[in-house]
């Protein structure tokens, strides 16, 4: 499919999209259980070539230069514009809120982007010496990613996402805890905190049941349930979060910030107290 709404279903003789475009983007899922190869060949793509970027969705982004960049570097300029660039594989770049977890882009790759401007813009990738730069900020965000994978919880990569970015994280959190998110009693995203000072950065993943593909993960609309596995307590902990959308997929990624108590996260104990008097 496109950011058009347009598709390509060959066990349905529907060829909306004909020709594929250098400028488009495409997002592709397997109807086999196998991983495919798609080869592409022919002369090198003009990195002048405009892509028109609109606003009030997300467009599927074509990657054209022949190796890989750090992504700041490629949107240099363009930040202001931008809401959140993501992959399939939960990783993101969220400039506003200084989260680079999508460190670097790369052929062979298709990437979504969902601009903050009310405006469109015309994109072209960065070429000669802007983009044989580095950034500090891309060696940061590497670590982060090795270290903050979780270590308690395995989710399945599901290849929809839903970003919870948290900004601050207070409360009853060390060093080496994760911060899980749940819908409903499905743990669909975790994440190790690694650095109390920077965003807290979750990738909570998406199902899908139909065509004979059965993949946990959340459903639209599903509220979100953060908790914290503490690992010096060994125990799930209850958060209080205030998350500017409070159900995935409601928003292009959900922000907020957290508190974590000493509480358990789901109650192990009831009591009934004895009746008394009510004024």
């Amino acid at each position: 499919s496109d950011d058009n709404g347009q598709y390509y279903a060959p066990n349905f003789g529907v060829d909306q999209i004909g020709d594929l475009s250098i400028d488009d983007g495409y997002e592709l899922f397997p109807s086999g259980m196998d991983n495919q190869m798609v080869s592409v060949s022919g002369a090198p793509v003009n990195l002048e070539t405009t892509i028109s970027i609109n606003a009030a969705q997300f467009n599927m982004l074509p990657y054209l230069p022949q190796g890989c960049l750090d992504t700041d570097v490629i949107f240099a300029g363009h930040e202001a514009n931008i809401l959140i660039v993501k992959d399939d594989i939960g990783t993101y770049y969220v400039p506003n809120f200084g989260v680079m977890t999508l460190t670097e882009m790369c052929p062979g790759e298709g990437y979504e982007i969902f601009l903050s401007s009310a405006d469109g813009i015309d994109f072209m990738y960065p070429s000669g010496d802007m983009a044989r730069a580095s950034s500090e900020q891309s060696e940061f965000w590497s670590n982060y990613r090795i270290n903050s994978v979780s270590t308690q919880y395995e989710i399945a990569k599901t290849g929809i996402s839903h970003p919870i970015i948290i900004t601050e994280l207070n409360g009853s959190v060390e060093i080496g805890d994760e911060l899980v998110a749940y819908a409903g009693n499905m743990v669909v995203g975790a994440t190790k905190i690694v650095d109390l000072d920077s965003p807290v950065v979750i990738s909570a993943w998406g199902g899908y049941h139909e065509y004979g593909v059965d993949l946990d993960g959340y459903t639209l609309g599903d509220k979100i349930d953060l908790r914290l596995w503490s690992n010096s307590e060994g125990r799930e902990l209850r958060v209080v979060a205030d998350l500017d959308e409070d159900e995935f997929g409601a928003g292009p990624l959900t922000t907020g910030t957290a508190s974590a108590s000493m509480e358990d996260a789901v109650p192990t104990k009831f009591n009934l107290s004895q009746n008394y008097p009510n004024p």
